[in-house]
């Protein structure tokens, strides 16, 4: 493997690892935060917030 390819492999890893954060981060957002304080008890209500 050439160096470039070495820090492309590094790069795509990193942002791999930030989307996930953020995703899971969004996700208890929108479970334990938002659904509560709209009051919504419906799953299809949920999916539309989230």
């Amino acid at each position: 493997m050439t160096f470039l390819q070495d820090g492309f492999c590094r790069h795509s890893a990193i942002l791999s690892t930030v989307d996930s954060a953020l995703l899971a981060a969004s996700a208890l957002l929108s479970h334990n935060l938002i659904a509560p304080l709209l009051k919504t008890d419906n799953d299809e209500a949920k999916i539309k917030i989230a």
